[in-house]
């Protein structure tokens, strides 16, 4: 379970064996009805392909996950740029 930050929002990773997942649903739509939940939505994920790690603290400035995009971009386009002189 994890929270999204600046939102009213929850994420929540669970594993549910097939036969319980139209039941999960069933849940999650009375609880809409009951007027606890505005949406959700789910996807499905191939388990056999999954690789999770969690962001280190490191990375957090001021409780926000402080990304260098742009340093990052500048990196690809040097190794871009290195590849095209070959």
């Amino acid at each position: 379970m994890g929270k999204v930050l600046g939102k009213d929002s929850l994420l929540v990773h669970v594993y549910l064996p097939r036969q319980e997942f139209r039941k999960f649903i069933s849940s999650l739509s009375k609880l809409i009805k009951k007027g606890l939940l505005k949406r959700y939505r789910y996807i499905f994920e191939d388990m056999f392909q999954v690789w999770r790690q969690t962001i280190p603290y490191e990375y957090f400035r001021n409780d926000k996950w402080d990304y260098d995009w742009e340093k990052h971009l500048a990196e690809l386009n040097k190794i871009i740029d290195g590849k095209n002189d070959q």
